[in-house]
């Protein structure tokens, strides 16, 4: 009977290793375009395509970046086109992880 409970004991840690690698897989980042209507330190609202607004979230973390060349926030201004990568956090708010300055693409 001991080697019965030691089977079923290394199949439920099985299963929760399983399934705590599953959860801490990373979620793609959603991609948008737009202009952007407002940033400050910790927000960035965008106007996309169809005139929606969408606000993000800016945190020490958010990267900026003119091709793969890093760019400092402050060059950002309303009127600029860029795309935002981010992600939802579990509180429903929405994180820019990387804002990158779109440039338009001369023939």
């Amino acid at each position: 009977m001991g080697q019965s409970r030691r089977r079923i004991s290394l199949a439920v840690l099985y299963i929760l290793v399983a399934g705590i690698s599953a959860f801490c897989q990373e979620v793609p980042l959603a991609s948008l375009t737009g202009t952007i209507r407002e940033i400050t330190r910790n927000k960035l609202a965008i106007e996309t395509v169809g005139s929606n607004v969408v606000e993000f979230n800016c945190t020490g973390k958010t990267r900026y970046f003119d091709g793969t060349k890093k760019l400092d926030r402050s060059v950002l201004k309303p009127g600029t086109r860029v795309t935002v990568e981010a992600r939802r956090d579990l509180d429903g708010s929405v994180e820019a992880v990387n804002v990158r300055l779109e440039r338009l693409k001369t023939r």
